[in-house]
């Protein structure tokens, strides 16, 4: 296998092909055609949140298909608790509706390969604000030196753990999450991220 890829969609296209949508290192988000239903024997995971390793057909003025897949054995030995399934959903939710295929942040992928590290390993909290800060902070929608309430103890110390640049203060922002989420939305033209519910 020879390329990578973090599957942030998956969308049925027909009765034995789907669509999806991956956030690849060299290539940022590009989309791939899949053969196999949903009870194909590579539906457990070709799935939102999985990450693969595959080979692909190129196929001149189409959109390429993969043509061997399978889990990614970096991280395949590293999954997720239980309980960190609605703020990683929450994270790709934001990533899929903020890229456009092709597009490219250099760095991007490996910033969210050691968040899921972290994550799989439970070094870092369950919370949405840290996520939130590392994509809008590569997105450049905001500003590290903007000060984070020293009341945010746990999101501090998520950010020291991830290497994010960050500024505190007595005085500083309490509702980080809530203000990152108005600019995703505003900035991106975001109408609606469902992963919100699962973060109760």
């Amino acid at each position: 296998m020879d390329k990578s890829g973090l599957i942030l969609r998956v969308i049925t296209y027909s009765d034995n092909g789907r669509i999806i949508k991956c956030l690849t290192e060299a290539h940022g988000l590009q989309a791939y055609f899949i053969r196999g239903s949903k009870k194909s024997p590579n539906s457990g995971f070709v799935q939102t949140g999985s990450y693969i390793a595959f080979t692909l057909n190129e196929r001149p003025s189409k959109m390429p298909s993969i043509k061997d897949c399978q889990p990614d054995q970096n991280f395949s030995s590293a999954p997720l608790p239980h309980e960190a399934f609605g703020v990683w959903f929450f994270t790709l939710e934001l990533l899929s509706k903020s890229l456009e295929d092709g597009f490219s942040i250099p760095g991007l992928r490996r910033t969210i390969d050691l968040y899921y590290t972290h994550l799989s390993h439970g070094s870092i909290s369950c919370g949405p604000e840290a996520p939130a800060i590392l994509l809008a902070t590569a997105f450049g929608i905001w500003d590290t030196t903007t000060p984070i309430s020293k009341s945010n103890r746990s999101l501090i110390e998520d950010l020291t753990i991830l290497g994010i640049a960050h500024v505190s203060s007595d005085d500083g922002e309490r509702d980080v999450f809530q203000t990152i989420v108005n600019r995703f939305k505003a900035h991106f033209g975001i109408q609606q991220l469902n992963s919100l519910v699962l973060l109760g």
